[in-house]
This record gives C-alpha cells, sequence and structure tokens, in this order.
C-alpha cells in the first residue's frame, strides 16, 4: 500500500502515477477520491522537492536538485543543476528535512539531524562550464554517523552544497528532494 505524501500544492508522484489533492484520474472512467485507498504494485519511489526555490546563486539563478532512478536494481542518481560554473560541491543526506541558514553562507540548510556528507574524493562534484555535477547513490552506504543503508519504505532527503563567488568567497545550497525507495 503506498500513501503519497503530497507537497504543498497536495500533490505526489508514485509508481508512475500522479496523485492530486482531490482525486485522481488514472485514464478515461477512472476517478478516484482522495480518500480511496489505492493499491499499486511494483511501485517506483516518490520522488518530491521541497524548500524551494533555493537562494539565487552567483550564476543568478536558484539551484535545483533532482533524484533519478531507474531499474536495474535500486539505483539513485542526484543531479545538481544551475549552479555558478567552475566550482566544487557535495551532496548532502539526512532522514530529517530542516530549515537552517548558517552563519558566512548565502543558502538555506534544508537537513536536520544527522546530516551525512558524499565527500571522499570520489564523491566531489566540479560544475564545469555547464553549472552541473551528479553522483551515483551507494544506496547501501549513506555517509550519515554511523553509514546506514537504505531499508525499502524508508524516505532520505537530500541536497547540494555548493561554493559560490557572491560577491566574495561563500557557499549556497540546491533546493532539497526527498526520496522514498521501495
Amino acid at each position: 500500500m503506498i500513501a503519497p505524501t503530497p507537497d504543498a500544492m497536495g500533490s505526489a508522484v508514485a509508481g508512475g502515477r500522479a496523485f492530486f489533492g482531490g482525486g485522481w484520474t488514472g485514464g478515461p472512467g477512472l476517478a478516484l477520491q482522495a480518500s480511496d485507498r489505492v493499491d499499486i504494485f511494483n511501485a517506483g519511489p516518490i520522488v518530491m522537492n521541497y524548500c524551494g526555490p533555493a537562494v539565487p546563486n552567483s550564476s543568478g539563478a536558484s539551484a535545483t536538485i533532482r533524484a533519478e532512478t531507474g531499474p536495474p536494481g535500486p539505483v539513485l542518481l542526484l543531479v545538481a543543476e544551475n549552479l555558478p560554473q567552475n566550482q566544487l560541491g557535495i551532496f548532502l543526506a539526512g532522514q530529517t528535512q530542516g530549515m537552517l541558514q548558517p552563519p558566512l553562507s548565502n543558502g538555506v540548510v534544508c537537513l536536520a539531524g544527522n546530516i551525512g556528507r558524499f565527500n571522499e574524493p570520489q564523491q566531489v562534484g566540479q560544475s564545469g562550464a555547464q553549472g552541473r555535477f551528479e553522483l551515483d547513490v551507494d544506496l547501501s552506504n549513506i555517509p550519515v554517523n554511523p553509514p546506514t543503508a537504505v531499508v525499502p519504505g524508508d524516505t532520505w532527503h537530500f541536497q547540494a552544497w555548493f561554493r559560490d563567488l557572491d560577491p566574495g568567497p561563500t557557499s549556497n545550497f540546491t533546493d532539497g528532494v526527498s526520496v522514498t525507495l521501495f
């Protein structure tokens, strides 16, 4: 049984089907009310952005994060985009959403509690000329303390933290993305 947690607009995506606050239309002649219970077999992940838009960075854009999943097996790709060019960054992970503006940073941390950093040398991203970096996440080793494997049904929250020059050296953050894997 999947009960997607709706975003601020009352929308969620589960198993490739969209759910909207007042009801769901799955095709011609199919209409469900929000109070109906729906079983979806072989459901995919639930992925929702939150804590956005991010504070604009020196590129003039708000940096974004997205999560992509897909076969074969449990695969999670994180992508940070709309970043300033040629800057370093890392992805952060945790199981609790938050909202904190750290000193000496232009952005907002959208995580709280036990926050892990993907900061091994091979995990550090460089935004390059296109202003983006990505990471294939090892779901058996999320770098919180202690390192943790994702369990089906867990919800994890991710965000990217990157260097910025706005106007001097500082840092900034993307919005956040929540991922529930089944």
